[in-house]
């Protein structure tokens, strides 16, 4: 019976949770802004807990604020703007000195992505206080793994 209560209890207040975060997204349509107020609000980069923020991802899912074709959506978003972080980091030839093969390479820009609108912007504007700040990051566990793979509600 504990374990019940316990159980009813954190799914109690995941949901609180999720309905904060829909109650206060943007009033916009626009996946640019919907994904960036996720990003800050998930705040990956405050404790890199990737599982917490995954069970908030599927919680959205499971109790139908989002669904599967949205998330979609957001999973394809996402890797676009991973793109733009290759693309600056080729353009502006920046030293990552943490970074020493493809999965650091992907655990850099994922981190990247996890800081939020105005540091992605000013690193895409070649701005040199914050090339200076993305090429000294030490790049924590991905933020990739945050987000579930959409195979994860594939319907067969």
């Amino acid at each position: 019976m504990r374990d019940l209560i316990k159980k009813i209890l954190r799914e109690e207040s995941e949901s609180m949770d999720m309905m904060y975060f829909w109650k206060n997204k943007p009033d916009t349509e626009e996946m640019d802004d919907f994904m960036w107020y996720m990003i800050d609000y998930v705040d990956y980069p405050y404790d890199g807990n990737y599982k917490r923020i995954k069970t908030f991802i599927k919680s959205l899912i499971r109790y139908g604020l989002i669904g599967v074709d949205f998330y979609l959506e957001m999973y394809r978003w996402l890797n676009r703007r991973l793109g733009e972080i290759s693309t600056a980091e080729k353009d502006f030839q920046l030293s990552l000195d943490y970074v020493g093969g493809d999965d650091s390479y992907s655990d850099w820009k994922w981190h990247v992505l996890s800081l939020g609108k105005e540091n992605f912007e000013r690193l895409k504007e070649g701005n040199d206080d914050t090339i200076e700040f993305v090429e000294s990051i030490q790049p924590i566990e991905s933020f990739n793994y945050a987000w579930p793979h959409p195979y994860d509600f594939r319907r067969d």
